[in-house]
């Protein structure tokens, strides 16, 4: 609480913009964002490989991402017809080095 939910709000903002400015530099990488305001969570797939592949893949690089699933977010994906997307959430107290980490990681994949 002594960093404040404001500062703690806009860090979070910055690393998830950078981090989607990244991926956007990736060429196999589809951004699934919608919405004016975004928050720290970024949707994406990368072409050739599953969300599960990707996220299997990128923990053995000691690097968590999640998976979402149609099942489990219907009103987003199931209109865009979208069976999975790969998410990675930052925070706070992740770094811009762990952001470029990740996009390497996906990147060389």
């Amino acid at each position: 609480m002594d960093i404040g939910l404001v500062a703690i709000e806009e860090r979070v903002t910055d690393l998830a913009e950078t981090l989607r400015s990244r991926l956007s530099e990736i060429d196999d990488v589809t951004m699934h964002d919608l919405g004016a305001h975004k928050c720290g969570i970024v949707t994406f797939d990368k072409a050739g490989e599953t969300p599960e592949d990707l996220a299997r893949r990128l923990l053995e690089n000691r690097i968590n991402i999640s998976v979402s699933y149609r099942e489990y977010a219907q009103l987003d994906l199931g209109w865009r017809g979208l069976r999975a997307v790969a998410r990675a959430s930052v925070h706070y107290f992740n770094t811009e080095a762990e952001v470029g980490d990740l996009c390497k990681a996906i990147e060389i994949g």
